[in-house]
């Protein structure tokens, strides 16, 4: 007895043919190779560490910019030092999201590639432009 079997390999090129079903119930399917998954608890806690880092630097170099939360001497700290890490730090949260998953791989990584040149720019601009 055949069939006519269809699918996609790995290069996205059709293939089908004409096999023997009773040829097909012979041969052993050998499973993949299982790569070593990362640490999902090392994985968390990054995850919950950048998070505190950007609600915390977000809050306190919007305080400073809003409501003028300590002095004058602190502007280069605040506004510009930790206003570049926070930006930097959602650009790396974007990139991150997208290698950790599948989904929407490529809406993060474009995401998060805006905002890492956009926070490259930021730098630029505190550390040769700003006085």
């Amino acid at each position: 007895m055949t069939r006519r079997i269809g699918r996609m390999n790995g290069m996205g090129y059709s293939i089908s043919g004409v096999v023997d079903s009773d040829r097909l119930a012979d041969i052993e399917c050998e499973e993949p190779p299982k790569t070593p998954r990362a640490d999902p608890v090392r994985h968390e806690l990054t995850r919950r560490l950048l998070a505190a880092f950007l609600v915390g630097g977000t809050a306190i170099v919007a305080l400073h910019a809003w409501f003028g939360l300590g002095d004058e001497d602190l502007d280069l700290a605040l506004n510009g030092v930790l206003y570049d890490a926070v930006v930097l730090g959602a650009a790396l949260a974007c990139l991150l999201r997208a290698f950790a998953f599948r989904t929407e791989r490529a809406a993060w990584l474009l995401l998060g590639l805006g905002v890492f040149f956009w926070g490259l720019a930021e730098v630029y601009w505190t550390a040769f432009i700003e006085d």
